[in-house]
């Protein structure tokens, strides 16, 4: 994996809600996606996948959680990148049960560029 980190966007927006889960918020989120749909989201200013119409949020991982993730709903897929995120710079993020009951990130608004502080290639 490599790592090409963006400039620093400044203090960014609004702070997120670390949710109940008490210290879960702790590490890396990252949100995967295909470089074609971040290019269109730099263009737009926000990440605006298709979950956050079907299901209200934005499926993210931590970076334990993240081989999970590509495994579970990306076999064969790519390329893919991983998007850092900056939990400060979410608008609505929530820790919720998922896979066997583990806490998952879940951005409940579209992710802003700025939110983004780096890109990783994951393949």
């Amino acid at each position: 994996m490599s790592g090409s980190p963006l400039e620093d966007r400044g203090a960014g927006a609004a702070g997120g809600s670390a949710g109940a889960a008490g210290g879960a918020g702790a590490g890396e989120i990252l949100h995967v996606t295909t470089p074609e749909a971040w290019a269109e989201a730099q263009q737009e200013g926000a990440v605006r996948p298709p979950s956050l119409a079907t299901e209200g949020f934005a499926h993210c991982s931590t970076r334990d959680q993240l081989a999970g993730t590509l495994a579970a709903h990306f076999p064969g897929t790519g390329p893919l990148v991983g998007l850092v995120l900056d939990p400060a710079r979410l608008d609505d993020l929530r820790w919720e049960a998922s896979r066997g009951g583990a806490l998952f990130p879940h951005v409940y608004s579209p992710i802003p560029v700025d939110a983004v502080v780096a890109v990783e290639e994951l393949r």
